[in-house]
This record gives structure tokens, sequence and C-alpha cells, in this order.
């Protein structure tokens, strides 16, 4: 019988073997382009300030260029890991601040994908994208900081234009969760990095390197306000690092994935990811997580007893790999008074006491100033730590952080853009939420369902934390550009 291959006319066999061979080679150089970043990340927690790490740094980025040019969509899920790795290499330039490795990515993805393709794009901006347009430029416009706020709306433009460049390139439910599990291999490797100096003894290591501190101060590594906040080079770090856990775990409970070498990749991040999300301490994400983490174990439990035909190994499996993992990884590193403290720490209600009188004291004052509380705002990064004496004046009588951390996404969205653009944004979410929940209950597509439960802890973290845009929240813009749409099932 002859092959399909075969029955191919001559010129169609050659055009056949070209593409599958221009595929292998975007393959083999995608893998390379990871091997690198990779190694980037390996010289820099051996030595920081080796000359190795820019050297690596270098050669991946032109690696990284001709994998963009060669096949975009390839570099689109690669972007996560030149983003959380971009500080380990930085170019200072004057008035705009530190350049790295990660943003000059994301340009060369930007204009991969968006402007050399610009007439071949396949989908088109909301007509009333206009109004949050108008309404952000405003904002910045009537700033108390124009400079601040022109480099807060710079950064929202990279991350916008980095969301449209995956809305366009992404166009298949699979093309999605691989951008899923190179976010998961990322944040992964960024966890790994955490607990390497906590190890050794640094835990603050990753962030005092980022801001030009001491790195060789002395640490008491029993001391729980050391352990608790083993930072990375961004505080919003443990958006990827609970978003990952719970893709991990619905992946792997929902059979999502056939190639065994991801299973294993997702199987080894849950454990390393959990640590690390503990050790940081951040139960705005925390308890989000556990919740629906909770749901999803019990869910399936209640399908496998009640069903025929699922089996709760993989259930099993997975709590066996989360314990074990955990309790070998928080043995190396966290001593008894530590552990003490922690549940101490975790069972402490004055956190939230604070934040209830931060939001009270903001609330009760933007009202003074109608215009911007309705209109404008006070425009990007204004709620940044030590936002000037506009945010201590919205602080002041509150018994939270005077620094200017308000602990809210929707609090931090009022404050610098106004009611209107808040009431805009997040009616968006609300409805998307709604869109996706009515798309799973037509076709009962795991990858909707993945989508819609990381969206859930989303939200509940935004309600007790403050975000800003920076690279670790991209992966929750991207989150929320999945649109359900009628293709989207598996």
């Amino acid at each position: 019988m002859t092959s399909p291959e075969i029955a191919l006319p001559v010129e169609a066999r050659k055009h056949h073997g070209s593409t599958v061979m221009l595929i292998r080679k975007s393959v083999l150089l995608s893998g390379f382009a990871w091997l690198i970043w990779l190694c980037v990340a390996v010289a820099f927690m051996m030595d920081s300030a080796s000359a190795l790490v820019p050297a690596a740094a270098v050669v991946a980025e032109l690696v990284s260029a001709v994998l963009i040019f060669r096949e975009p969509l390839l570099g689109l899920y690669l972007l996560p890991l030149p983003l959380l790795l971009g500080p380990v290499v930085s170019l200072p330039i004057s008035g705009v601040g530190n350049v790295t490795a990660g943003d000059l990515y994301a340009v060369l993805l930007v204009f991969r994908t968006l402007v050399l393709r610009w007439d071949r794009l396949n989908f088109s901006l909301p007509r009333y994208l206009w109004v949050p347009v108008l309404l952000l430029v405003c904002s910045t416009a009537f700033s108390a900081d124009v400079g601040a706020s022109l480099a807060g709306l710079s950064k929202i433009l990279e991350f916008a234009l980095l969301v449209a460049a995956s809305v366009s390139m992404a166009r298949r439910p699979r093309d999605w969760r691989n951008m899923f599990t190179a976010w998961v291999a990322s944040t992964t490797l960024g966890s790994v990095m955490v607990l390497w100096f906590l190890y050794h003894g640094q835990p603050l290591f990753l962030l005092n390197w980022a801001g030009g501190l001491d790195e060789g101060r002395v640490v008491d590594i029993d001391s729980p306000g050391e352990l608790f906040r083993p930072a990375f080079f961004y505080a919003n770090f443990f958006i990827p690092m609970g978003l990952s856990l719970v893709y991990a775990l619905l992946v792997i409970l929902r059979k999502l994935e056939r190639n065994p070498l991801r299973n294993i990749l997702f199987g080894l991040s849950i454990p390393i990811n959990a640590i690390a999300l503990v050790l940081n301490n951040t139960r705005s994400m925390l308890f989000p997580v556990i919740a629906v983490a909770a749901l999803a174990l019990g869910w399936y439990t209640v399908r496998a007893v009640s069903k025929a035909g699922t089996k709760l190994l993989p259930a099993i499996v997975t709590l066996i790999v989360v314990g074990g993992g955990v309790y070998v990884v928080s043995d190396l590193l966290i001593t008894e008074q530590q552990v003490v403290a922690l549940l101490d720490r975790s069972a402490d209600s004055s956190p939230v006491d604070a934040r209830l009188s931060v939001w009270t004291s903001v609330l009760g004052k933007l009202g003074d100033t109608p215009a911007r509380f309705f209109l404008v705002g006070w425009g990007p990064q204004a709620t940044a730590r030590q936002g000037g004496a506009g945010m201590q004046r919205l602080l002041t009588g509150s018994e939270g952080n005077a620094e200017g951390a308000f602990d809210s996404t929707i609090v931090g969205f009022l404050v610098e853009y106004g009611m209107i653009f808040t009431l805009l944004v997040f009616s968006y979410i609300a409805i998307w939420h709604l869109r996706v929940w009515s798309r799973w209950r037509q076709t009962g597509d795991t990858t909707t369902l993945i989508v819609l439960s990381m969206g859930i802890v989303l939200v509940l973290t935004h309600l007790l934390q403050q975000f800003g845009v920076s690279p670790p929240a991209l992966m929750a813009m991207q989150i929320f550009s999945m649109s359900p749409r009628s293709d989207m099932a598996v």
C-alpha cells in the first residue's frame, strides 16, 4: 500500500520534507535557547559577579533573536524565562532607569510579532479601547509626579503589547498550554534560585543584589524576619508561583498532558513552588492556592469514588510528591524555631486589621478631591512604596504600612486611575469570568476549567494584595486575555 508521502507529487514531497526539516531545526534552536538562558541562571547562582554571566546573556539574546525571527511562536513560549531572569544583566540609561535583558527580549518579540506582521494580524482592537487609553494618558498628565507616571505608562504599554503579541500568536488551545507550561518551568527555576540562596544563608540576596545593597552582610538564618521573605528580583514573583502551582496540579489531575517529560516537570514544580510560596509567607496568594487546590483534590476524589473508570492514583501520587517534596526541602531549610514562628505568623490576624485600617483611611480621603477620585486619579506608580507626600496624606491615621503600600489592587486602581477606569477594568474581569464559566459549563473543556481556576485565584489574591505592572504580573494579563472562543475546546 502506498504511503501518503509517496503518493504526493515530487515537488509536494520536497516542500513537505523541507517544512519538516525547518520545524525540526526551529525546535532544536528553541531547546538551545532555553539551555543558554538556564546557563545564565546557573552562572549567576555560582558567582553573581562573574564575567560569564553577561557573556552567557549576550549569547542567549543572540540565539533568542534568531529564534524569534525564525519561529515567533516558539519565541513567545520562551518569553517568561528572559523576563524573570532579566535583572541578572541590566544596562542603566539616564532618565529611563535600568533596561534588562528581559526588556530587550520583549522589544524583539513585539517588533517581530506585531510590527513586521501588522498587515497579517487576524485580531482587532476593540473600538471602545480609546476610552481607557484616554483615561490612562490623562491620569499621567495630571499626576503629581509626571516622571514616575511616564515610567509606569511605558511599562503598561510594554506589557499591553506583549499581551497583544500573545493573542495574535497563540491561536489554539495547545499554544496557550505551551505558554503556561513555559511559565511553570521559568517560575520553578526562579523558586530554585530563591531556595539556593536561602540554603546558603542569604535569603535576601536576590533582592539586595538587584537593589545594589550590601550582598555580604551577616544574616541570622534563625530569625523569622529573614526566613519569611527570601525575595526574588520582583516583589510580585509569587503571582506566577501560585498560578503555576494551580496549573500543574490541575494538569496532572485532569491528565491533560500526554508528554511524560512535561508531567515530570509538573510533578517536580509543585513541591518546589509550594515550599517557596510558603517561605515567602504571602498569605494573600497562599490561601487562594490552598483553597483551589483543596477543591480540585476533593472534586477529583468524589468523582473517583462515584464514577466508574476514574482512578484515585493520580491524586494519591500528587499528594505523596507534594508532601514528600515539601518535607524534604523544609527539613533542609527550616529550623524548629522557624516552624513555630511561621505557624504563629500564619495565625496572626493583625495584618488583616492593618489592611482594613489602611483601606478605611484611604477611601475616606479620596472624596476630598472629587475630580481626581472620579476622573483621572493620581497617576500610574502613584501608590508605589515611598509614594510621596500625597500618598502619605491618604495613609495618615491608618494602622498599616506607612510606606505607601495599599495592599489591595482595587484600592490601588482607585487611587492611581480614578473611579471610571477602575469600573471599566473590573467590569471586564467580571464579564470574563462569566463567559469562561459559561463556556466550561457548555463544553466541559479541561483547558477552560484550568484558566477559570487561575482567574479565580487571581481575583482572590488581588483583593488582599496590591500588584504593579511587572514581569511576573504579565502571566495574569495573559490569562485574562484568553478568550473562551468556540474553537477553544480540546
